[in-house]
């Protein structure tokens, strides 16, 4: 309504030209497209709509004002109709119909500059084999690989507390509960005090930390408790393990972003991730196995012989603490990541070909010994 005194005046908003938002926080993160954000990101619709949500979509504004996104009298014209249409909700129908109406002829060549077009299935599989290829990739992959890989645990451990020390189900639900909160300790320790740390560093004190946590559970075996109870002693080895597990999660995450191509950043996170999990669910496989190497049966354990347990523990503790022999092909910092682009063997075929391949033999390993232990239980030797 021309005769409205809170009415816009045609010819200021005939200067804006925005119907989004985007631009105004980082309005130099695309300079190859300053001059259509020039044109189509002077002032944001929302903000012509509608009084203030925040204060801080406010401090947008002005700092897309200070950044040069829209002149000053363009933001004071934006501040006033947002202030006038906070005193009556009917001033908000006039602001909308009114700018709608002038930034009509802008939408569609908004759309048109800023749609991104979605890669097929075929070039993003052909982005994620450039991306294996890569030495900055499958390098530290594979230390991730092994190091996962290695943390093979005593399968035994649960039935001995049980069994032998007579843990509850409510003491080993107390155990689970108490690793879960550590864990989550863990990620915040990182987050807050170890970010800065280098990622060898953090995995070397990780590695030799869970190597003396993981011995401890030979004095738990043995009785020398330090005069704590069973149950005390073993809340405090388990839980500091799934701390020392929340420490490490950052760090890896952290380098498997950076490492994601653009254009095809879910499908290659997703790709990292199952790297993860399939060198654990192989080392899961690998305890089961392990089991029959010496006799840790139901039976044994309580009749007494615990030395198979013994033996197995000390050699679970090794195989975790050896992967500290590996720790050359963690890169330092994301800065080391971009060196190894450039390093000899990057874009090696072979690589690529042996890092997927070793991850699709590792879950092809895993379901075969998770369907022999469900069709067939004891077929490698562990229940007797």
């Amino acid at each position: 309504d021309p005769n409205s005194k809170k009415a816009l005046n045609p010819k200021a908003t005939m200067e804006w030209k925005a119907v989004s938002r985007i631009g105004l926080s980082e309005p130099n993160k695309f300079p190859e497209k300053a001059k259509a954000r020039q044109k189509y990101h002077l002032a944001p619709l929302r903000f012509l709509q509608a009084p203030y949500e925040t204060k801080k979509e406010k401090t947008k504004i002005k700092d897309a004002t200070k950044m040069g996104v829209f002149s000053k009298l363009e933001y004071n014209n934006i501040n006033q109709a947002c202030k006038d249409s906070s005193d009556d909700d009917d001033d908000d129908e006039l602001i909308v119909s009114a700018t709608t109406k002038i930034t009509q002829p802008f939408d569609n060549n908004y759309m048109n500059a800023t749609t991104m077009n979605v890669k097929s299935a075929k070039e993003q599989c052909h982005e994620i084999w450039t991306t294996v290829c890569s030495r900055a990739v499958w390098q530290p992959m594979i230390f991730v690989y092994i190091y996962n890989l290695l943390q093979v645990g005593n399968a035994a451990w649960r039935e001995y507390l049980k069994s032998v020390l007579h843990f509850t189900s409510t003491q080993l639900n107390a155990l689970l509960i108490m690793a879960y909160i550590l864990l989550y300790l863990g990620v915040i320790t990182y987050k807050y005090f170890l970010l800065t740390w280098s990622w060898r560093t953090v995995y070397v004190l990780v590695i030799l930390l869970n190597g003396i946590f993981s011995a401890l559970q030979l004095c738990l075996i043995t009785g020398y408790t330090f005069g704590l109870s069973p149950f005390v002693f073993a809340l405090g080895d388990d839980a500091f393990g799934d701390f020392l597990e929340g420490i490490q999660f950052l760090p890896i995450t952290i380098m498997m972003v950076h490492l994601c191509p653009s254009g095809s950043e879910g499908a290659s996170y997703a790709m990292f991730t199952t790297v993860c999990n399939s060198a654990i669910n192989l080392s899961v496989a690998i305890s089961t196995v392990m089991l029959g190497i010496w006799d840790v049966s139901k039976q044994t354990l309580i009749s007494g012989d615990l030395s198979g347990m013994m033996k197995l523990t000390i050699l679970t503790t090794m195989m975790q603490t050896s992967a500290v022999l590996f720790i050359k092909l963690m890169p330092n910092t994301k800065d080391d990541l971009a060196h190894l682009h450039k390093a000899s063997y990057s874009g090696s075929k072979v690589g690529g070909f042996t890092f997927l391949a070793i991850v699709l033999l590792s879950i092809l390993y895993s379901i075969v010994v998770a369907v022999l232990n469900i069709f067939k239980p004891g077929w490698s030797g562990e229940s007797r």
